[in-house]
Parts: structure tokens; C-alpha cells; sequence
């Protein structure tokens, strides 16, 4: 880039030789290197103002960008083999967790009709250790509050993607 200000500081107007060829053609022969980078064979020392500004500095950014093109695909043709090469235990993990899930919060709405029963007017005995846990725990099956509404959500999705039946969710 230096040499393109030095040379349109000299006066130089950078001015298309005859026979210039397709920019395509030299930026292909760029990345396969069978091909030139110039159009015209060098009539002086040094690059003119047109083999930097209009030959060699697009093909060299065209050659850049087709690159990180098929990097890009080829990084995204790599993503989608991982995935489909973890695919099924991708799925057994989340049937796991949706067991899981579903256990505790089951779990919780057994330990919340217990500490229910052990209350007075509403209040648990001090001496009830980790009361209050519940919500903060993805909530208990029947509860309407914020906390539990990722829990539910994901059960449902795991339901709609059939990973885990309601009937499989209704006997944990």
C-alpha cells in the first residue's frame, strides 16, 4: 500500500497496458500457483501504479476472501460431521437429564407436602433443614412460579422432539 501512495505521489496515473487480463484468471492462478500475478511483464524496476493498485492488491484480497470462504465452509462441513457423529448420545444424554429433571422436581413436590405437613399456620419449624430449597431446586411438577418455567419448558420440548414420552414423565 506504501508503494501505491509513493507512485500516485510521483504522478504516476496508473494507466491499463493493453492485454490486461481477467482479474478471476490471476487470482485462480494465485491460489493454485501455476498462474501469474501480473498482466504485463515488467517494463521497469519495481511494480507501476497499475500492477499495485488494479492487479496486484485485488487479486491478493479476491485470494484472501476465497479462502476464508472455503474455510468457513469447511469449518462448518466439520461442525455438522461432529454432530452427526455424536447425534445418538447427544440424545441419550437428554433423555438422561429429562429423567433427571423430572425426578427432582418430583421429588421437590414430595418434600414440599412433607415440610406441608410438619408446618403450623403456613410456617415450618426452624429446625427444618434446607426448607425453602424447593423453588430455588427447578420447582415442584404442579408449580406456577417463575423458577420452575425453564424446567417445564425443556421437559415439553424434550416431549415435542420425542426423546421422553409424557407416559415415561408421569412414571418417574
Amino acid at each position: 500500500m506504501k508503494e501505491v501512495i509513493k507512485l500516485e505521489a510521483s504522478g504516476d496515473k496508473g494507466e491499463a497496458p493493453k492485454g490486461v487480463d481477467d482479474k478471476e484468471e490471476r487470482v485462480r492462478g494465485l491460489l493454485n500457483g501455476t498462474g501469474r500475478l501480473f498482466a504485463k511483464p515488467k517494463s521497469k524496476e519495481g511494480p507501476d501504479l497499475f500492477e499495485l493498485r488494479e492487479q496486484q492488491l485485488p487479486a491478493i484480497d479476491a485470494a484472501t476472501a476465497m479462502i476464508e470462504q472455503k474455510l468457513v465452509i469447511a469449518h462448518a462441513e466439520a461442525v455438522r460431521k461432529r454432530v452427526d457423529e455424536n447425534s445418538g448420545a447427544w440424545r441419550d444424554l437428554q433423555r438422561q437429564r429429562a429423567f433427571m429433571v423430572a425426578g427432582l422436581r418430583k421429588l421437590n413436590g414430595t418434600i414440599e407436602a412433607m415440610r406441608a405437613s410438619c408446618s403450623s399456620g403456613g410456617v415450618a419449624p426452624d429446625d427444618l433443614p434446607f426448607n425453602g430449597y424447593s423453588g430455588l431446586l427447578l420447582g415442584t411438577p404442579d408449580a406456577q412460579f417463575t423458577t420452575g418455567h425453564w424446567a417445564k419448558e425443556y421437559l415439553a420440548a424434550c416431549v415435542r422432539a420425542k426423546i421422553i414420552t409424557e407416559k415415561e414423565l408421569a412414571n418417574v
